[in-house]
């Protein structure tokens, strides 16, 4: 009669732990891999913030939104009659 233990050898366990190893070792490389990308996407968009919020933008921001409040149901074409606020709504279009 054949039993487990005459399946089991020196030979197959050392062939199912090298199976389990290598397979571990391709595992740990995925969660790597996903891990990386994780990573690469933060980097993407901590860069893509610190461009949105230089002081140049913020400051261009301000301008657009204090100006334009209160010009804009004045004027029509507010960009002819404002330069300064024309300029700083091209940098904050630029930007986005």
């Amino acid at each position: 009669m054949w039993t487990v233990l005459d399946w089991i050898t020196p030979d197959r366990i050392l062939t199912i732990l090298g199976t389990a190893g290598e397979w571990g070792i391709v595992i740990t490389i995925l969660i790597e891999g996903k891990i990386a990308l994780k990573e690469y996407r933060s980097a993407r968009l901590f860069e893509a913030i610190k461009y949105l919020e230089d002081t140049e933008t913020r400051k261009a921001r301000r301008v657009v939104y204090e100006r334009l409040v209160l010009i804009s149901p004045m004027i029509d074409n507010w960009w002819d009659e404002d330069h300064r606020l024309a300029e700083a709504a091209a940098t904050v279009c630029a930007r986005y």
